[in-house]
């Protein structure tokens, strides 16, 4: 993992870092020192710390009175809590370039230049001959650089382009992996940069002032930056100061399905099961493959693990390939829960940590004979903590900065965090109903801090199959009775919001994980958006995505006909299959939601998650 950082301005940054080769000590003494800075809670968020903790001891007091006996003392405290529940913006210092400088080291800490990738041999960066130079955040899976550098083949394949806009195009084009880059030729005095073809890395620029491009900016105002389109190649020409993009000129091929395959029913569930799980298992194989840690651990991966659908099944997939290996292996499953003080839920009783211990359990037993185990790793937020790096997270997302993106980044920013927190690991393997009663007896607990410096994420999975409410909702006008041509647009509908979404995600959502979860120096991997695994994906009729069927529902007012749906229909049925029954039923919950980030503050109750976040 590492950032990129270039700027082409009239007039000198005005930076106050030295312009030298720093050494790992020297970057991890500068990071740690602003990130102290910038979690130092405030004499305000200390205020509502008290406060909170004030408010919990009131509810408390609330749910043992009656309201019979007791209606003035419930009066008194509602009203004390009324009043500690008024919130405050926190103080926010002003972000600065070097500020923005040292996210950019926080997300390469281990070599002074930043270090590639996880691969050896490693590279020292920016890469550079009498001509170009060239800065490269990425991982490729392209079959002729799997035994060398992936930066060094990046190079070799972009500089033959001579800085010929079509061949450097068809250049990228060939790249299989996750990336972004920026070359900078000296020669014509212009600046090529892009990502790959779905946007998998952070990387934002803004020609407000010449041109600025880096994997973060969070000096700049929100409304100077642009996430950079996934598959274009972006060209500054500096004397002119004129920017242009032209699209990779072959795409991936996500063309949408038509809705009349309907017709065809079912029949190929199974071998489109099969299909999947040999694309899914081997988006995995070559991610882990391409993991060599710069310093020797037990641990090699870790998975964003919630315990829903589709981190379920990567952490199966993972555990197949390290089967055949032989030697032992620990995988890390690192599941986050929130404090919550406006609810007064803890952070153990968040939905996700229930869920997330009864996926545990099912891949635990599947592999109980095997030479893989799994490490249920609880991460544990309070509120203290969330206020005092909830800033920070808004620094480094920007330019998302809404209420949901703030929930949904601060989650995965402190799931990748290293911390001391509480590890489990199954010692023996009864069945589900028997370790419910007896957990204790089955379970070996431990403080932990995972040392994986790469982690999975099921992400892209809701985008390719159907994840989300508004995908069911698409249906919920038709009747049961409805012409087949109808259910054919329904299905149409559903299609071309599929390609709208997976077509969006690097804005929704890539982007700004990258940015929160690479603050720590770790980097994420997405099998489902690996090239293969999402061509596979969009090819597939969109009824194997979103299924439904009509049953009869009896309620106090007597019976009536009801659409049941299944969403992720062929994601669940491959868990089935995978033998981890009580994963595929599972309903799908936004990790805000399963996490309880969303809506720490007491008093937010009626905040909307499109509103701005304050700081």
């Amino acid at each position: 993992m590492c950032g990129i950082f270039l700027a082409v301005s009239a007039s000198a940054a005005p930076s106050k870092l030295e312009a030298k080769r720093y050494s790992q000590d020297e970057i991890a003494q500068i990071v740690g020192s602003r990130v102290a800075l910038q979690t130092a809670l405030s004499a305000l968020d200390k205020q509502k710390v008290e406060n909170a903790q004030n408010i919990r001891q009131r509810r408390n007091e609330l749910g043992r009175l009656s309201v019979k006996n007791h209606a003035s003392r419930i009066a008194e405290l509602q009203r004390e809590i009324a009043e500690l529940s008024v919130v405050s913006a926190s103080e926010a210092a002003e972000p600065d370039l070097d500020g923005t400088l040292v996210d950019i080291m926080a997300r390469g800490p281990d070599y002074a230049d930043s270090v590639l990738s996880l691969r050896q041999p490693f590279a020292v960066q920016p890469l550079a001959d009498e001509r170009f130079v060239f800065q490269f955040n990425g991982e490729l899976y392209n079959e002729g650089c799997f035994c060398g550098n992936d930066s060094e083949f990046a190079f070799q394949e972009i500089k033959a382009s001579e800085g010929d806009v079509d061949l450097l195009g068809a250049a990228l084009s060939r790249l299989n992996g996750e990336f972004a880059f920026v070359l900078t030729d000296k020669s014509t005095k212009r600046v090529f940069f892009g990502k790959d073809h779905i946007g998998k890395r952070s990387l934002l620029y803004s020609t407000k002032n010449g041109l600025a491009v880096a994997s973060v900016l969070s000096h700049l105002p929100e409304d100077e930056l642009v996430e950079c389109e996934p598959g274009v190649l972006y060209v500054y020409d500096v004397e002119n100061k004129k920017l242009s993009k032209t699209p990779y000129p072959k795409q991936l091929r996500l063309d949408a399905v038509s809705g009349e395959a309907y017709s065809k029913g079912y029949a190929e569930t199974a071998a489109l099961v099969d299909s999947l799980h040999s694309h899914l298992k081997n988006a995995c194989s070559v991610r882990q493959k391409t993991v060599h840690p710069l310093h020797a651990t037990k641990t090699q991966v870790a998975v964003l693990f919630s315990g829903g659908l589709d981190c379920t099944i990567l952490a199966s997939l993972i555990a197949e390939n390290y089967e055949s290996l032989g030697e032992p292996v620990k995988i890390d499953l690192l599941t986050v829960g929130f404090e919550n003080p406006r609810t007064g839920l803890s952070a153990s009783e968040s939905p996700d940590r229930k869920l997330s211990e009864q996926s545990w359990f099912e891949l635990s037993r599947k592999f109980k004979n095997s030479n893989v185990s799994f490490r249920l790793v609880q991460v544990d937020v309070s509120y203290a903590d969330w206020l005092s790096h909830k800033n920070r997270v808004l620094n480094l997302i920007r330019p998302t900065a809404t209420e949901m993106d703030l929930s949904i980044g601060i989650a995965f920013y402190f799931a990748s965090k290293p911390g001391d927190f509480t590890a489990l690991t199954m010692e023996d393997f009864p069945e589900w109903s028997e370790f419910e009663k007896n957990r204790e007896s089955y379970v070996s607990s431990e403080k932990y801090t995972s040392n994986a410096k790469v982690l999975f994420s099921g992400l892209g999975a809701d985008e390719l199959y159907g994840g989300y409410s508004r995908h069911e909702a698409v249906f919920d006008s038709l009747q049961e009775n409805a012409a087949p041509e109808t259910i054919y647009s329904l299905y149409d509908e559903l299609s071309e919001s599929l390609h709208h979404d997976i077509t969006a995600i690097y804005n929704r959502n890539l982007g700004r994980d990258d940015r929160a979860i690479s603050s720590w120096g770790k980097e994420l991997r997405y099998p489902y958006l690996d090239n293969a695994v999402v061509e596979f994906s969009a090819s597939l009729a969109p009824h194997y995505k979103v299924q439904f069927n009509w049953t009869t529902v009896k309620s106090k007012k007597g019976e009536k006909r009801a659409k049941v749906y299944s969403r992720k229909y062929l994601l669940r049925q491959l868990c089935h299959a995978l033998g981890l029954p009580m994963a595929a039923e599972e309903v799908k919950r936004a990790i805000q939601f399963g996490a309880k980030s969303a809506k720490l503050e007491v008093g937010q109750s009626k905040t909307k998650g499109t509103e701005r976040a304050a700081q």
